[in-house]
């Protein structure tokens, strides 16, 4: 039986008290048996930021410009990152300038990679004002999380980051 939204709130804000409190949670088996289990819970600065790689559009390193602008105009989104073959190898971000700088009649013979950026990777464990230096730094408006593992996790960009420290 599915636990209903409401029910799961509880129980994480209950999960949460004890977290900082230190504490530990007993649960009581079938058997009637109780164990105990410390509580520790894992929120990184980013959870409430990043779009989950599952959300995010993206582009394919053998995609040329003209497929970029279709993928533009049809999502809405200005920056999309560029895999190569492999949903964890981020090969560069593409932004709508660049695309639109490459002339009308050039697009459909033009690689996408002749005009994307590298890609910033950040580790989901950063600071938001890491974050922010990191992205200022490289004159960038989005950043690839990447997991514990160096798989993707999905990207943040400057504009929910601003949002959020506002």
């Amino acid at each position: 039986m599915p636990v209903s939204e409401t029910v799961a709130g509880l129980l994480l804000d209950r999960l949460n008290r004890l977290a900082a409190e230190g504490d530990v949670v007993e649960v009581e088996g079938h058997d009637e048996t109780r164990r105990r289990y410390p509580v520790t819970l894992t929120v990184t600065a980013l959870d409430g930021l990043r779009v989950d790689r599952i959300r995010v559009e993206v582009g394919d390193a053998q995609d040329t410009v003209a497929d970029v602008v279709a993928q533009v105009h049809a999502t809405g989104h200005a920056r999309i990152p560029v895999l190569d073959g492999d949903a964890d190898r981020v090969v560069g971000v593409v932004a709508t300038r660049q695309v639109l700088a490459v002339p009308a009649a050039d697009r459909r013979s033009t690689a996408v990679t002749a005009v994307m950026e590298p890609p910033v990777l950040v580790p989901a464990s950063i600071d938001l004002d890491a974050l922010l230096e990191v992205l200022r730094d490289g004159r960038q408006q989005l950043a690839v999380v990447i997991d514990e593992y160096g798989g993707v996790d999905g990207i943040v960009t400057l504009e929910d980051l601003v949002e959020e420290q506002a």
